[in-house]
């Protein structure tokens, strides 16, 4: 009886080990498998590249043209292609951007062109009512400003004035007209003007009191 106690002991301590040991061999497996798992990430589907790829846009060669009568420069295509690229435009989008570009710098140019005639009106209505140039003197002092500008004003001063409309302005008006004023005295005497009289023998010889 103690015999066969001692070696059901036996077994059971043998079937134990034997448990262990398989249990342990699970074990290792599971560890082998799931470090296999973080080792080599799942391969994707050819779908799913394929999906990949389509998302990814390719570039663009963008041929952008200058308007007619551009106002805009070379430069500026340049710089307007390099912010397409970055936005992913297409080639007309980024030709739209060109036209609006444009459209903005001549919007800009003619309200820079309307302030300037009406600055040129205001200058003009402010000497019209100037109490010493304007008011009943106002056209003769503007015909003896004009005198002083045709008679010392290069071709050069008089464009100058017309296309920056200082021909206008109070205090130019009041500079040339006095001095329109001056040459049209008959004592002003010109730059260059010869204004000696041919002396006689006599007044060479004598001097003045023998002058005829």
């Amino acid at each position: 009886m103690t015999d066969e106690i001692i070696e059901s002991a036996e077994t059971t301590s043998t079937s134990a080990t034997t448990t262990e040991q398989q249990s342990n061999v699970h074990n290792s497996d599971a560890n082998t498998t799931t470090e296999s798992a973080i080792q080599k990430p799942e391969k994707q589907t050819d779908s799913q590249e394929t999906e990949q790829n389509t998302d990814q846009k390719p570039d663009v060669l963008y041929d952008l043209k200058l308007p007619e009568n551009p106002l805009i420069s070379e430069e500026i295509l340049d710089e307007i292609a390099g912010f397409a690229k970055k936005q992913g435009l297409s080639n007309e989008q980024a030709q739209e951007l060109v036209t609006r570009e444009n459209t903005a710098v001549q919007r800009y140019i003619n309200t820079q062109i309307s302030d300037f005639e009406k600055m040129s009106e205001q200058w003009k209505s402010d000497a019209q009512a100037d109490k010493e140039i304007g008011g009943p003197n106002f056209v003769k002092n503007s015909e003896m400003a004009s005198r002083a500008i045709n008679e010392f004003g290069s071709e050069e001063f008089k464009d100058f004035l017309e296309k920056t409309g200082y021909g206008n302005h109070p205090e130019v008006i009041r500079f040339c007209s006095k001095i329109g004023k001056l040459i049209s005295d008959d004592t002003f005497i010109r730059p260059g003007q010869n204004t000696s009289t041919e002396k006689t023998d006599e007044q060479i010889l004598y001097g003045e009191k023998y002058a005829r």
